[in-house]
């Protein structure tokens, strides 16, 4: 899913805060909750839906209602394939990657790709579920 603009976390540090969900073949309809947490709004990705994401080094929290989530820690970092031949955008922390994970992203792109209008369906509506639990257990 494309997230909504990062905002200032209302409680715990005053940092930035970004949540989207994520997918792949292994949980297929169903999506994975993703928290991003920085000081500054500059060091926080572009994410758009469709993009390949890499996470590194994050903590897994529960939701909930939902199963579990992702959260940024002082060791978290991330890098974001959004063009198809291009290296990966690295906004935050330093992220290594070599040519199995490039070799992953473009079996993640082709698997996206092939996905119907039904599939991308039920992801949005799986995400808007994720992101309402997020929500309410956050309060």
């Amino acid at each position: 899913m494309s997230p909504d603009d990062p905002k200032r976390a209302t409680k715990g540090p005053r940092e930035y805060k970004m949540t989207f969900t994520v997918t792949d073949p292994s949980i297929a309809s169903s999506v994975t909750l993703v928290q991003l947490y920085r000081p500054h709004k500059d060091s926080l990705p572009k994410v758009k839906s469709g993009d390949v994401v890499l996470l590194r080094n994050f903590t897994v929290l529960a939701i909930r209602g939902k199963d579990y989530g992702l959260r940024t820690n002082d060791s978290s970092s991330w890098a974001i394939f959004d063009t198809e031949n291009e290296p990966a955008q690295i906004r935050g922390p330093p992220v290594e990657y070599g040519e199995g994970e490039t070799t992953h992203v473009d079996y993640l792109r082709e698997w996206y790709g092939l996905l119907d209008a039904s599939s991308r369906e039920k992801l949005g509506s799986a995400s808007e579920k994720m992101m309402k639990a997020n929500s309410s257990s956050s309060k």
